[in-house]
């Protein structure tokens, strides 16, 4: 066999080899932690995606609850080194404001316990940091990044005044391997997961506010 033959053969395998691996890592998700943060796992409920599970009861949607206290959000995923242990710190601070910014559209937001008010607990599970020094060569090689950061999150609302749980959620995922719009925030090693930290958020009130049963 000439060596003419061998090359192209060769090529066509390494890019087939390609294509599987980005088909892998696209569809990858992180899995949902237990970290024993939330008290009771076993009412959680799969749904259509992977990254999540739900408990929740009927009749959540405002006006039953008008007000909602976010507590600060804490964090459980192992930190390495104090810069990862800052790092995480920053997340959680992010998340705590999201929480208070996406609550706010839907309820009113209050330090005190009280009739018809929620209260929001919340935390870190799990931190995946992006690798920029993976990324970035490989982005201006192939378009793609591979090595992508994500993020675990739970929590857990409850009646300010009965403490009974009104929902539970355990979440985590990756930053998308497709949007373009997070190419550059795969060149730094939080910002995706500081992405999903809003994500999150925003999905947490849709489960609350929306008058949907899981």
């Amino acid at each position: 066999m000439s060596a003419s033959y061998k090359i192209p053969r060769l090529f066509i395998r390494g890019l087939l080899l390609l294509v599987s691996s980005v088909s892998l890592i696209g569809c990858s998700h992180e899995r949902p932690t237990e970290s024993g943060f939330i008290n009771n796992y076993k009412d959680l409920k799969k749904t259509a995606s992977e990254s999540e599970r739900i408990y929740k009861i009927q009749n959540l949607a405002p006006p039953v609850y008008q007000s909602v206290i976010i507590d600060p959000v804490v964090v459980m995923a192992d930190a390495k080194s104090p810069e990862e242990f800052k790092a995480y710190r920053e997340l959680s601070d992010v998340l705590t404001v999201n929480l208070k910014k996406e609550f706010s559209k839907s309820y009113k937001i209050v330090d005190n316990s009280s009739s018809y008010t929620m209260r929001v607990r919340t935390a870190i599970t799990n931190v995946s940091a992006a690798n920029p020094y993976v990324n970035i060569p490989t982005v201006f090689l192939t378009g793609f990044r591979f090595a992508n950061g994500g993020a675990g999150i739970e929590t857990e609302v409850i009646d300010s005044i009965s403490q009974q749980r009104l929902v539970a959620m355990t979440w985590a995922d990756k930053a998308s391997f497709w949007r373009p719009d997070q190419i550059f925030q795969s060149f730094t090693y939080y910002a995706q997961a500081e992405n999903l930290m809003k994500v999150f958020a925003e999905r947490i009130v849709r489960v609350v506010a929306e008058d949907t049963q899981i």
